[in-house]
Protein backbone atom coordinates (compact mmCIF):
# COMPACT_ATOMS: atom_id res chain seq x y z
CA UNK A 1 0.00 0.00 0.00
CA UNK A 2 1.62 3.30 -1.04
CA UNK A 3 1.75 6.41 1.13
CA UNK A 4 3.06 9.95 0.38
CA UNK A 5 4.90 12.02 2.96
CA UNK A 6 3.17 15.27 4.00
CA UNK A 7 5.20 17.36 1.53
CA UNK A 8 4.16 15.05 -1.30
CA UNK A 9 7.75 14.59 -2.50
CA UNK A 10 8.41 11.07 -1.21
CA UNK A 11 6.38 7.94 -1.65
CA UNK A 12 6.73 4.75 0.40
CA UNK A 13 5.59 1.39 -0.94
CA UNK A 14 5.50 -1.93 0.87
CA UNK A 15 5.84 -5.27 -0.86
CA UNK A 16 5.36 -8.98 -0.37
CA UNK A 17 9.15 -9.27 -0.89
CA UNK A 18 9.57 -7.95 2.72
CA UNK A 19 10.95 -4.57 1.61
CA UNK A 20 9.81 -0.97 1.78
CA UNK A 21 10.88 1.25 -1.07
CA UNK A 22 11.23 5.03 -0.82
CA UNK A 23 10.70 7.03 -3.99
CA UNK A 24 11.42 10.65 -4.89
CA UNK A 25 8.41 11.42 -7.03
CA UNK A 26 9.95 14.63 -8.39
CA UNK A 27 13.12 13.19 -9.93
CA UNK A 28 13.45 11.58 -13.33
CA UNK A 29 15.35 8.39 -14.02
CA UNK A 30 17.03 7.85 -17.34
CA UNK A 31 19.92 5.67 -18.36
CA UNK A 32 21.80 5.07 -21.57
CA UNK A 33 21.45 1.66 -23.18
CA UNK A 34 24.26 -0.18 -24.99
CA UNK A 35 23.57 1.79 -28.16
CA UNK A 36 23.95 5.10 -26.30
CA UNK A 37 20.25 5.88 -26.46
CA UNK A 38 18.59 7.47 -23.44
CA UNK A 39 16.01 5.20 -21.83
CA UNK A 40 13.54 6.16 -19.09
CA UNK A 41 12.55 3.70 -16.37
CA UNK A 42 9.55 3.59 -14.09
CA UNK A 43 7.02 6.36 -14.04
CA UNK A 44 8.23 9.71 -15.36
CA UNK A 45 9.58 11.68 -12.44
CA UNK A 46 9.99 8.75 -10.02
CA UNK A 47 13.37 7.74 -8.63
CA UNK A 48 14.11 4.99 -6.11
CA UNK A 49 16.01 6.59 -3.21
CA UNK A 50 16.18 3.71 -0.77
CA UNK A 51 15.15 0.20 0.21
CA UNK A 52 14.34 -0.58 3.84
CA UNK A 53 14.92 -4.13 5.05
CA UNK A 54 14.01 -5.64 8.39
CA UNK A 55 10.64 -7.36 8.23
CA UNK A 56 10.64 -11.14 7.91
CA UNK A 57 7.33 -11.30 6.01
CA UNK A 58 5.54 -9.12 3.47
CA UNK A 59 4.68 -5.50 4.27
CA UNK A 60 1.00 -4.93 5.02
CA UNK A 61 0.97 -1.14 5.55
CA UNK A 62 3.20 1.94 5.58
CA UNK A 63 2.60 5.47 6.77
CA UNK A 64 4.57 8.67 7.32
CA UNK A 65 4.31 10.66 10.54
CA UNK A 66 2.96 14.20 10.38
CA UNK A 67 6.38 15.82 9.85
CA UNK A 68 7.47 13.23 7.27
CA UNK A 69 10.76 12.33 8.96
CA UNK A 70 9.62 8.92 10.23
CA UNK A 71 7.86 6.02 8.58
CA UNK A 72 5.91 3.28 10.33
CA UNK A 73 5.47 -0.14 8.75
CA UNK A 74 3.36 -3.12 9.68
CA UNK A 75 4.33 -6.53 8.38
CA UNK A 76 2.93 -10.00 8.01
CA UNK A 77 5.54 -10.98 10.61
CA UNK A 78 3.21 -9.32 13.17
CA UNK A 79 5.69 -6.54 13.94
CA UNK A 80 5.52 -2.78 13.62
CA UNK A 81 8.73 -0.93 12.80
CA UNK A 82 9.60 2.76 12.94
CA UNK A 83 12.11 4.05 10.37
CA UNK A 84 14.18 7.25 10.12
CA UNK A 85 13.49 8.48 6.57
CA UNK A 86 16.65 10.60 6.23
CA UNK A 87 19.15 7.79 6.89
CA UNK A 88 16.77 4.96 5.88
CA UNK A 89 17.46 3.01 9.06
CA UNK A 90 15.26 1.66 11.83
CA UNK A 91 14.84 4.30 14.52
CA UNK A 92 13.87 1.68 17.08
CA UNK A 93 13.56 -2.05 17.55
CA UNK A 94 10.55 -3.85 16.15
CA UNK A 95 7.42 -3.86 18.23
CA UNK A 96 6.44 -7.52 18.27
CA UNK A 97 3.18 -9.36 17.93
CA UNK A 98 1.26 -6.38 16.69
CA UNK A 99 -1.18 -6.34 13.84
CA UNK A 100 -0.68 -4.41 10.64
CA UNK A 101 -0.97 -0.69 11.30
CA UNK A 102 -2.97 1.84 9.37
CA UNK A 103 -1.67 5.42 8.93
Amino acid sequence: MPNHNPEGMKLATGSIDKTIRLWDVRASVSRSNDAGESMSYGNPGDELIGVLNGHTAGIMSVGFNQSGDRLVSGGGDKTTRVWDVSDRAPSSDAYGESHACSP
